[in-house]
């Protein structure tokens, strides 16, 4: 007795597990039937082959013939472009938030040009003003940062639909955005850094 399958295992990664079932081919059969054939080599090499194996039983018209990784790709297309969407979002956000933490970081430089001047005069070093305003640049992402994994529970769950097998508030995840945020943070107060270490303690004075 020929059984056929209740369900495929393909569909939107967001659709929990779903059961399946056999039943007899005389007693419940569909409009249209799926064959999946496991070939060793290029899927597509054994079409041919396939096709007129069907043909010897049953000379029935075939269609869409082609590999489970594309089916599979077409069931997951629009979760994946929602995922791929979201990363551009997110590296936009990463971009602004960069800028605005160069911006921050450059302007406290200009205020601070009598300052560092004399810190220059006093023996402070390049490393030791580029460690200064650097520490300002990360220290103001590192509120921010904190006050975003403070608000992470309440917004992880609108964005717990949009994730497949991980969940919202993973610490390791967190932890590596956290990471990415500070570094890249670190990387925009650099230059205003380099650019305070390079201040004339006697131009600086006469800084009004």
């Amino acid at each position: 007795m020929v059984g056929v399958v209740g369900d495929v295992p393909y569909g939107a990664l967001e659709a929990g597990p779903v059961s399946s079932f056999y039943t007899p081919y005389q007693q419940f059969t569909y409009a249209s039937r799926t064959v999946m054939v496991r070939v060793d080599g290029a899927p597509m090499a054994a079409a041919g082959a396939v096709a007129s194996a069907v043909r010897t039983v049953d000379d029935l018209p075939i269609a869409e013939v082609g590999p489970l990784a594309d089916r599979l790709g077409d069931a997951w297309a629009r979760t994946r472009f929602t995922a791929q969407l979201m990363g551009v979002f997110a590296l936009v956000a990463l971009l602004l938030a960069a800028g605005g933490v160069y911006g921050i970081v450059a302007h406290s430089v200009n205020q601070r040009t009598r300052e560092l001047g004399i810190r220059i005069a006093l023996g402070a070093t390049v490393g030791d003003l580029i460690r200064l305003v650097v520490g300002d640049g990360v220290r103001l992402a590192a509120w921010g940062v904190g006050l975003g994994l403070a608000i992470v529970p309440s917004i992880g769950r609108l964005m717990r639909n949009l994730l497949f097998e991980v969940e919202p508030a993973d610490p390791v995840i967190l932890g590596v955005l956290g990471g990415m945020l500070l570094a890249a943070a670190a990387l925009a107060s650099y230059l205003p850094a380099r650019r305070a270490a390079r201040v004339d303690p006697v131009t600086s004075l006469r800084f009004d």
